[in-house]
C-alpha cells in the first residue's frame, strides 16, 4: 500500500512537533471579528441566510457548480515522463465514479466548495478499508465539526453525531477544504462580509416593501374639513383597497367634495434603488472574488471583452479553489509517500473559447505534431478513426532545424555517403 500506516504516521507527527521551537495554537480560531447578532442595517446574517441575497447566491453557485463540472481524476507518473489516468486506483473511483452510495461526484465537489465559501471550511470523513486504503468520502456539515489539538499539539477533528455524542477523527481521516484564513482554519465570508451582505439584503427588502406596502398613487387627497374617526378610517380603508399595491399604483383617486387633490410621485430611480443595487453587486462580489458580470452586472461589459472576462474569472477565481482541492486530496488520499500518484481537476472545459477559437487551437497543435487526429476527436467526443491513420502525428514540412537556418539554407541536405577506406 502507498499510504503510511496510521500509528506510524501519528508517531512521525508527534516527533515533528517535539522538534518545533514554537507551540501550535491549542484551539485554532475560526474568526477574529466580532460576530454581532444583527448588522447595522438591522439584518441578521449567517452562512445559511446569505443565500437569500441574489448576489451571494449567484457567486456561490458560479464557483461551486463550475468546479463540480470539472472531471477529477487520479494520475500516475510514467517512468519515461508524462502521466496517465489510473482507472483502477481506488482514489480515482472515489473522485470520478462515486464517493459513496448516496452522493455523486458532482454533488461532492459542489457541496465542498459552497460550504467552504459560506463557512470558511468544509469537511469529509475518509472511510478506509482494513489496510488503510480510502474507499469512500462522507460529507460532514461544518456546524458538526470542531478543529482541535490534543495535549501533544496533534490536530484532530471532533464531530457531533447528535444524540450519539461526539467522535474524534484523526487529521488524516478528514478531507478539510479551507478557505482564505489563518492557521488550519478558514474564515467565514458570512461573518467577515456581514455588513456588506446585510446591506444588500436590506436593500432587497426595502425594494419589496416599496412596491408591496407603499401606496403609490399619482394623486394625494387633503380633506378641508375634519372627518370623524369612523369616516377617516373608512376613507383610509377604501383608499388602501383601491390604490395599495404595485398592480394598483398610479391610478387617479376619485374623492368627495371639500377636498384638495395634489399630485405626488416617487420612483425607484428617485430613491436611488437602481444605483444602490448596482453598487451592491460589486460590493458583495468582491467578497467572493467573483467578477460582477457573473452576477449579471453587465454595465461595464461589452461583446468584445466578455469572453476574456470569463477566462479571467476561471484563472483568478476558480483556479485557487481547484488548487485547494488537489493539494488536500493528494496528501490525505495518497499519503505522505504518494509514489508518483496525484489528482487533477481538468479545467480545460471552463477555459476553452468558442468553436472557431477551439478549432484553430487544435489545428495549431496538429501542425506542431503535438496531437493526432484521434486525440482531437476524443476531445470533441467523436469516435476514433482507428489504425495508423488516426494515431499518426504529422507536422508541417516547412519546419527546419535552427542550425540549418543559421548555416544559410533551409533545405534538407542530401545524406553524405560513407567513403570507403583503403
Amino acid at each position: 500500500m502507498d499510504n503510511e500506516t496510521k500509528p506510524g504516521l501519528l508517531a512521525r507527527l508527534r516527533a515533528a512537533l517535539l522538534n518545533r521551537a514554537t507551540v501550535p495554537t491549542k484551539h485554532p480560531e475560526k474568526s477574529r471579528v466580532h460576530v454581532a447578532s444583527r448588522t447595522i442595517s438591522g439584518i441578521h446574517v449567517n452562512p445559511d441566510n446569505i443565500l437569500t441575497s441574489s448576489v451571494a447566491w449567484a457567486c456561490c453557485r458560479f464557483i461551486s457548480e463550475s468546479i463540480a463540472m470539472m472531471p477529477w481524476r487520479a494520475f500516475r507518473e510514467l517512468p519515461g515522463g508524462g502521466a496517465e489516468i489510473d482507472k483502477r486506483h481506488p482514489v480515482d473511483q472515489i473522485l470520478y465514479i462515486r464517493p459513496n452510495p448516496e452522493l455523486s461526484t458532482f454533488q461532492l465537489k459542489e457541496t465542498l466548495i459552497h460550504q467552504a465559501l459560506r463557512w470558511g471550511n468544509s469537511f469529509c470523513e475518509i472511510e478506509r478499508d482494513t489496510v488503510g486504503r480510502p474507499f469512500a468520502l462522507h460529507l460532514l456539515h461544518p456546524d458538526r465539526v470542531q478543529v482541535l489539538r490534543d495535549d501533544n499539539g496533534v490536530l484532530f477533528y471532533r464531530v457531533s453525531n447528535g444524540i450519539g455524542g461526539t467522535v474524534d477523527l484523526d487529521a488524516m481521516d478528514v478531507l478539510h477544504i479551507r478557505g482564505f484564513g489563518d492557521d488550519v482554519v478558514g474564515y467565514s465570508v458570512a461573518e467577515y462580509a456581514a455588513q456588506s451582505i446585510g446591506w444588500a439584503m436590506a436593500a432587497s427588502l426595502f425594494g419589496a416593501s416599496f412596491f408591496g406596502n407603499g401606496a403609490n398613487v399619482a394623486l394625494i387627497v387633503k380633506n378641508k374639513t375634519a372627518l370623524s374617526p369612523e369616516a377617516l378610517a373608512f376613507q383610509r380603508s377604501e383608499f388602501d383597497q383601491l390604490y395599495k399595491g404595485v398592480n394598483k399604483s398610479h391610478r387617479t383617486a376619485h374623492v368627495d367634495n371639500d377636498t384638495d387633490v395634489e399630485s405626488v410621485g416617487t420612483s425607484p430611480a428617485d430613491s436611488q434603488m437602481v444605483e444602490a443595487n448596482r453598487f451592491l453587486v460589486d460590493e458583495v462580489s468582491r467578497w467572493f472574488g467573483v467578477p460582477p458580470h457573473i452576477a449579471n452586472e453587465l454595465s461595464r461589459s461589452t461583446f468584445s471583452n466578455i469572453e476574456h472576462q470569463s477566462i479571467e474569472a476561471v484563472q483568478r477565481c476558480l483556479a485557487p479553489w481547484v488548487a485547494r482541492l488537489e493539494c488536500e486530496a493528494d496528501y490525505k488520499l495518497f499519503g505522505i509517500n504518494p509514489r508518483g500518484y496525484y489528482s487533477r481537476l481538468d479545467m480545460e472545459e471552463t477555459l476553452r473559447g468558442d468553436f472557431k477559437t477551439r478549432a484553430e487551437g487544435f489545428k495549431i497543435y496538429r501542425e506542431m505534431g503535438v496531437i493526432s487526429a484521434d486525440e482531437i476527436r476524443d476531445r470533441i467526443d467523436m469516435n476514433p478513426i482507428g489504425g495508423i491513420e488516426g494515431s499518426m502525428r504529422t507536422m508541417n514540412s516547412t519546419y527546419a532545424p535552427l542550425e540549418r537556418i543559421a548555416g544559410g539554407t533551409a533545405q534538407a541536405a542530401a545524406p553524405v555517403p560513407a567513403q570507403a577506406t583503403a
